[in-house]
């Protein structure tokens, strides 16, 4: 898979960063792995009807959880598929207990829970996922080399 370059740390480091993001992030999402994962999920999403077909398709979760940061729960599939199929509109729904968000969105973005609407039947939905998922993923790469240039590419993405 594709590493981005860092030249450097430090201020020189983050201002090459900037000038080639765009090209460095393009080259990352044509990796054979990211584009064969990311192509799979925009052809699959539209199928899951139930928590339990998204945890079941450990591909399509990979794309699913990678996409808000939730990368490291893809062994904990009980857990997934509860919090997705408890959803987000009552109060003591599993996703609103905890205190990071990210848990909140995903089961909201997906639409899993009952009296939902599914999160993959909205236009846009796989894509918006799969740019999520994409840039992620390149912060992931990039903190492999030097973790304070992806605190500053996730800072400056959120």
């Amino acid at each position: 898979m594709y590493q981005p370059v860092i030249i450097s740390s430090g201020l020189v480091g983050w201002q090459f960063m900037q000038r080639t993001y765009d090209q460095q992030l393009s080259t990352f999402n044509d990796s054979a792995e990211i584009k064969r994962d990311t192509d799979y999920f925009v052809q699959n999403i539209g199928s899951i009807e139930t928590a339990k077909d998204l945890v079941s398709d450990r591909r399509l979760l990979t794309v699913a959880l990678g996409a808000f940061g939730l990368q490291d729960d893809i062994d904990n599939r009980y857990f997934i598929e509860k919090m997705l199929s408890d959803g987000t509109t009552a109060t003591d729904a599993l996703a609103n207990r905890f205190s990071d968000s990210r848990y909140t969105d995903f089961s909201a973005a997906f639409g899993l829970g009952p009296g939902e609407a599914r999160g993959a039947l909205s236009t846009g939905f796989a894509e918006e996922i799969v740019t999520a998922f994409q840039a992620n993923s390149f912060e992931i790469a990039t903190g492999n080399q030097d973790d304070d240039m992806r605190i500053a590419l996730y800072a400056e993405r959120t």
